[in-house]
Order: C-alpha cells, then sequence, then structure tokens
C-alpha cells in the first residue's frame, strides 16, 4: 500500500472521530440545563405595600322622634347627601290626632290623680297638727308627774337619815351593859333598813325619771317631725309634666305636617325607620357629620404593617367614575384588631370635601431600606425542607478532559427581601461567583450546566 493512500486513510478516520466527537459533545451539551446568570449586586431594597379600601365616615351623628309614630312615607335613601332643613321622611297625620287623643285622656286621669292625692295629704296634714299637739301635752305631764316622784324619793331618804340620826344620838352611854341597849339596837337596825330602802327607792326614781324622759323626748320628735311627702305625689307630677311634653310634641309634628327636617348637613348612613312601622327608640337615622372629615379604612396583614407606621406618608388613590384622584397624606391611625390577631386596621384622614363614604381605593407606600452589599434576584432565592435558604452558582469542577460547568449549592442568610430582590449576608458567595437565576430544566447540587447564550 502507498504511503499517500495510508496517510489519506488515517487522515479520514482522524477528521471522522473529530466530527463523531464534536457531534456526541453537541448532543451531551443540548440535553444539559441551560441556565441564566445574574451578579449580585450592592443595593438597597424599596418595599412597596398596598392594600385596597373605602371610605368611611369621621363623625356620626344620630337624630332621634317620638317613639311609637306610624312612619308613612321615606324621602332620602342611605348614601344620600342631605342639608340641614331638608325632608327625610313624613310621619302618618291620622296616627298623630289619634296618639293626641289618648295623651289627652291620660292627662285628664293624671290630673284627676293628683287632686285626690292632694286632697288625701291636707287631710293627713290635719291629723298631724292633733297627733303633735297631743304629744306636746304628754311629754310636760310626763316630766311633772316623773319630777313629782323624785322630788319624794328624796324626801323620804333625808327623812329616814334624819330619824337614823337621832337614834344613834340616843345610844346607851354603857353600850351592852345598858339594861336598854337591846331595845335600841332592833330600833336602830329597823331605822337602818329604812334608809337602805328610801336609798334605793331613790335611785328607782331616777332611773325612771330618765326613761320617762327619754320615751317622752321620743314621742315628742316623732310628733314634732314633717313627714315626707308622699313619693306618690312627687312621680304623679313629674308623670304629667311628661304627658304635657308629649303633648306639645306631637302638636308641632301636627302643625309641620308630619315631616321631620335633617338639623344638619350630612350624609345618610342608615335609615331606622320604614314605612307603616312605628318610629323606633332611640335613634331613627344615623348621618355622617359633613363638617367632621372622612377617612380613607384599610386593612393590612402582618408582613405589611412590617413597612407602615402612624405619621408615615402614604399615597391613597380613589376610584369611581370619572378619572382617579391620587392624594398624598398621613397615616393617621394604625391599631391590631382584638378580633382577628395578625389583622391591622389603618385609617387616613381625606382633605376636606374629599371622598364619599363606600367609595373604594387603594393605599401604596413605598419604603426604602439599608443599602444591602449582597442582593440577587428574587427568583435566584430558593427554600429547603428544612427552611434553609439557599441560592446556587455556577462554578469550574476540573474533569479528564478539562474543566466544566456545573451548578453549586451555597447555604445564605436571608436579610430583606421584596418582590424583586433578595438582600443575602456577605461571605456565602464572592465578587466573581455569579448566582443562576433561571433555568430550561430542572437541576440538583452538582450538576453539570452550561450558560445560555
Amino acid at each position: 500500500m502507498k504511503p499517500k493512500k495510508v496517510l489519506a486513510g488515517l487522515g479520514i478516520f482522524l477528521l471522522g472521530m473529530v466530527l463523531c466527537t464534536l457531534l456526541s459533545r453537541g448532543i451531551y451539551a443540548s440535553a444539559l440545563p441551560q441556565v441564566t446568570l445574574e451578579s449580585a449586586k450592592r443595593n438597597a431594597l424599596i418595599h412597596q405595600v398596598r392594600a385596597n379600601g373605602n371610605v368611611r365616615q369621621g363623625r356620626e351623628l344620630a337624630l332621634s322622634i317620638e317613639p311609637g309614630i306610624r312612619v308613612s312615607e321615606i324621602l332620602v335613601m342611605e348614601g344620600d347627601s342631605v342639608t340641614a332643613g331638608q325632608p327625610l321622611f313624613s310621619l302618618d297625620l291620622d296616627h298623630v290626632r289619634e296618639l293626641m287623643a289618648q295623651n289627652e285622656q291620660e292627662i285628664n286621669r293624671q290630673r284627676l290623680s293628683l287632686a285626690t292625692l292632694q286632697h288625701n295629704t291636707e287631710l293627713a296634714a290635719e291629723q298631724k297638727n292633733e297627733e303633735m299637739l297631743r304629744a306636746g301635752q304628754d311629754f310636760l305631764w310626763d316630766r311633772q308627774q316623773a319630777a313629782i316622784l323624785l322630788e319624794r324619793a328624796q324626801e323620804d331618804k333625808e327623812q329616814a337619815e334624819r330619824e337614823l340620826a337621832e337614834i344613834e344620838a340616843e345610844r346607851p352611854e354603857n353600850g351592852e351593859d345598858d339594861p336598854g341597849y337591846e331595845l335600841w339596837e332592833n330600833e336602830w337596825k329597823a331605822q337602818l333598813d329604812a334608809v337602805k330602802a328610801a336609798r334605793r327607792a331613790l335611785e328607782d326614781a331616777q332611773n325612771t325619771v330618765l326613761e320617762t324622759e327619754t320615751k317622752s323626748e321620743r314621742a315628742l320628735a316623732d310628733a314634732l317631725s314633717q313627714e315626707m311627702t308622699d313619693a306618690a305625689m312627687g312621680t304623679g307630677r313629674m308623670e304629667l309634666d311628661a304627658l304635657y311634653d308629649r303633648q306639645a310634641l306631637l302638636q308641632e309634628i301636627l302643625d309641620s305636617d308630619g315631616l321631620v327636617w335633617a338639623d344638619r348637613d350630612g350624609t345618610v348612613i342608615e335609615m331606622m325607620v320604614s314605612p307603616g312601622e312605628p318610629t323606633p327608640s332611640g335613634c331613627a337615622v344615623l348621618f355622617a357629620d359633613a363638617k367632621s372629615p372622612f377617612y380613607f379604612s384599610v386593612l393590612l396583614d402582618a408582613e405589611q404593617k412590617k413597612y407602615v407606621e402612624p405619621g408615615m406618608e402614604v399615597k391613597v388613590t380613589l376610584g369611581g367614575s370619572g378619572a382617579d384622584q391620587t392624594l398624598s397624606l398621613t397615616m393617621d391611625y394604625l391599631t391590631e384588631l382584638d378580633s382577628a390577631p395578625g389583622t391591622f386596621s389603618g385609617l387616613v384622614k381625606l382633605p376636606e370635601g374629599t371622598g364619599r363614604i363606600g367609595q373604594t381605593g387603594t393605599l401604596e407606600v413605598s419604603v426604602q431600606s439599608e443599602i444591602f452589599p449582597c442582593c440577587v434576584p428574587l427568583e435566584a432565592l430558593h427554600q429547603d425542607a428544612n427552611q434553609n435558604w439557599f441560592v446556587y452558582v455556577m462554578e469550574e469542577r476540573p474533569t479528564m478532559l478539562g474543566t466544566e460547568p456545573v451548578a453549586a449549592k451555597r447555604v445564605v442568610k436571608l436579610l430583606d427581601q421584596n418582590e424583586r430582590l433578595a438582600a443575602i449576608e456577605q461571605g456565602a458567595i464572592d465578587g466573581t461567583e455569579q448566582v443562576i437565576v433561571g433555568t430550561t430544566k430542572e437541576f440538583a447540587d452538582g450538576d453539570v450546566v452550561r450558560k445560555k447564550e
């Protein structure tokens, strides 16, 4: 075989081998996951909070009317703006006249009852005067009799003591040796017992005087004290006054043709009356005060609340008919709901004349974080089953044929994130490495990948 032919055959073989190698590597490379890479950047995160809400009243006012009067017609609807003096609803005039007739009968009955009570009170007063006179006379008589008894008891004691002294003065000089001593001693002992009895009688008389004075003074004090005014009289007068007031009120309703007007400017929030039904006790119409500014009300979850505080500037966009209205305002009130822990109620005061009750809108807040030295796209961030955060970077791994790119897992510490970027702690990746933010197919740690062209 000629050398030229051998060399030509060898060249063709080597060329075929090269072509087959290139073809196989091309097929192998086309089967690999193609990844998109981005470098970490130094950046600040912008947190956007967006929440839907609606306009609500700032201050509620109630309009009340005499209860129990039948309503004939409703002249406004909930949500209507009304001005002072504008008719809200009307009352049934026939029913008003019927109530006035019933009230007049009740007034007459109450007046008769009071007249009877007055007459009975006057009779009781006359009896009281007689009781007071008798009590005074009894008091003086009892004290006089007690004083007489005491004086007599005192005289008896003194007389007994004098007689005892006289007997003691007549004691025989020879004492017991005297023949008349025994007779004297018996007389002395008898008089001594009489003195003791007189003294006891005086003490009893003194006690009797004290008891008599106490009882007499109490009886006199009770008689002289004014009797408490019969509660029925006072209650009856108040009931009569209330009946007169009701009659005057019903007459005013009759004079106004049964119309009930708004007493101030406002927006009707709720009508508590219905045609054919009696007026309620309490509020008949609930208003939003037109002189009090409205509020834009929103509910925020715990994650949104992290970036919103009272006093912070917010943007409120009110929707509705025509072009939307965007306002730069201040978050006035923000508190957690007791009924729903983790949910926060926020209120933003609207400028005077802005908004309608129930009008919907959105609240937006933009908050810029500190500058983080290592921020990656949110698509690069992953979390494993143990709730650990990690990213993939592409690094070169040596092989027999050279180096090849592989995906390497790096556990990171998440510092902050928004809907676009994630800030991670420095050190997990260096400044030359790029993170994988997209892939054409799934891969795992250590899998060969190739950069998407």
